[in-house]
């Protein structure tokens, strides 16, 4: 049974900026160093206020990095080194609802984000001194590390614990849907992405999980259905096309299943994933030079990954 691409999740490494803003910066292993910017802006309750302590999370759905930024006491945020492209920013503090934002990113400098958020019904809006703030970043970050180290039940338990006390928090249902799925409970899974959309109709890591869950139930309409949806958004990230192209495979339609990978190639041209795959295809169907020269590429693009193993083991068997 297929299972998709395992999403990537909010990876480790804390940087507290000075200028009173603090500033976690969590960032996937392995990034290419490019040409960076630079977004502030600051988080406001309806009447104006500054809500010290609100989490903003920045998704960069064409380079596949996620950051997150802690407002300050003037409600002040800050992202450094963002690469260009578009980036899905959301904000968030306890007692609050979700609001999110698209951003073209730049070069250089960009225009201010500011967010108001509305109370949610029942919250009670109170702002974390720095000492709270630090702390309960250390917990994300410390749940963050036990759910890419595959610790699942342990990374559900912390998740757990901080929605109990940040219910307000969307970026911990998607977590926690993460880790459902990677345990194979794809109800629970399911119902934890249900939560993100409730807030966040748009939410592309959201629709991808639903998607991958559903394609674990082996519901193949549902999985094409919530993929879809996530694919016809302006800028659809590698891992969504990759899905697809899964799904495809699932349905038999192998046709359809290359032209989503090769959709995948072109959005994200030095990922080996979706080179790997059309190369399995072309393997399938007999085409054993282009299923080399693939296998080549994916090695070439990143010798160390699980991709390449993989690929090397193919190309030994097919040059026997």
């Amino acid at each position: 049974m297929h299972q998709g691409p395992r999403p990537r999740h909010v990876t480790r490494g804390l940087a507290w900026l000075a200028a009173a803003v603090a500033l976690v910066v969590a960032m996937s292993a392995g990034a290419a160093v490019a040409q960076t910017s630079r977004v502030n802006g600051t988080v406001k309750d309806g009447k104006g206020k500054s809500i010290k302590g609100a989490v903003v999370v920045a998704d960069g759905r064409q380079v596949g990095l996620r950051v997150s930024a802690v407002t300050d006491d003037r409600g002040r945020f800050v992202f450094a080194g963002l690469h260009p492209g578009i980036w899905l920013l959301r904000a968030t503090a306890p007692g609050y609802n979700l609001v999110a934002q698209q951003l073209d990113v730049t070069a250089g400098r960009n225009r201010s984000i500011d967010f108001e958020l509305e109370n949610r019904p029942g919250g009670s809006p109170s702002a974390p001194s720095s000492g709270d703030i630090r702390a309960f970043q250390g917990e994300l970050d410390a749940a963050a590390t036990l759910l890419d180290a595959g610790q699942y039940d342990a990374a559900i338990r912390a998740y757990e614990s901080i929605l109990e006390r940040s219910p307000a928090l969307n970026l911990v249902h998607l977590q926690l849907g993460n880790a459902w799925r990677a345990k194979r409970d794809y109800d629970r899974a399911l119902a934890e992405f249900g939560e993100v959309l409730k807030v966040d109709p748009a939410n592309e890591r959201a629709r991808l999980g639903l998607g991958l869950s559903h394609l674990g139930k082996g519901d193949l309409p549902a999985a094409e259905r919530a993929l879809e949806a996530a694919a016809g958004a302006a800028s659809p990230s590698r891992d969504v096309l990759i899905a697809l192209g899964d799904v495809k495979l699932a349905q038999k339609q192998p046709d359809a299943a290359a032209a989503w990978f090769s959709k995948a190639a072109k959005v994200d041209p030095e990922s080996p994933e979706p080179l790997l795959r059309l190369a399995k295809l072309a393997e399938a169907r007999g085409n054993r030079a282009e299923a080399v020269s693939l296998l080549e590429k994916v090695v070439a693009l990143a010798p160390d990954a699980p991709a390449a193993t993989e690929a090397k083991a193919l190309l030994e068997k097919l040059r026997k």
